[in-house]
């Protein structure tokens, strides 16, 4: 059972939504708030590929993400890249990066798929600096609003080591 979305409201490190009731559910949860909280709210399933491990003054890390139609025809607008967060300990210590809020159509049959790029970022999300050596996992977010109404799938996590 989804959750229908009617409007994204951005929050201090992370992305709230507020569903057709009133209620906010995150859909991006922020800096240092329990990773628990990252779930689909539709028939979008979301799958990625992200390198295994990474050198930590890099700044940045990039994968892509499917994002794939388990159900009707769907179309809507939702953005260019993938949100990531990684998560340490069940926690949110990178948030995802900044993004230009540009809509980009997406028109996607039954069945069909779509890949987005998904860059991360290696910064603490609390101070901005590096992440300290170690393992951690990540998890993607794409939100696609329906005019009015969104769904919100969710991929992860996968793990990274960052040296």
């Amino acid at each position: 059972m989804g959750v229908v979305v009617a409007a994204v409201v951005l929050a201090a490190c992370g992305r709230a939504v507020e569903t057709g009731g009133g209620d906010v559910v995150q859909a991006v949860p922020g800096c240092g708030q329990r990773a628990d909280g990252l779930t689909a709210t539709g028939v979008l399933a979301l799958t990625g590929r992200f390198p295994g491990s990474v050198e930590r003054g890099g700044g940045t890390f990039a994968g892509t993400v499917t994002v794939t139609n388990n159900g009707q025809a769907l179309k809507g607008d939702t953005s260019e890249l993938a949100d990531v967060v990684v998560v340490r300990d069940g926690k949110v210590v990178g948030a995802p990066l900044p993004k230009d809020l540009v809509a980009k159509p997406l028109d996607l049959p039954a069945g069909a798929s779509a890949d987005f790029p998904a860059t991360g970022s290696l910064r603490e999300c609390d101070g901005g600096e590096p992440l300290a050596a170690g393992s951690y996992q990540v998890f993607a977010v794409v939100s696609v609003n329906l005019g009015g109404q969104g769904v919100v799938a969710v991929g992860g996590p996968w793990s990274l080591d960052v040296t």
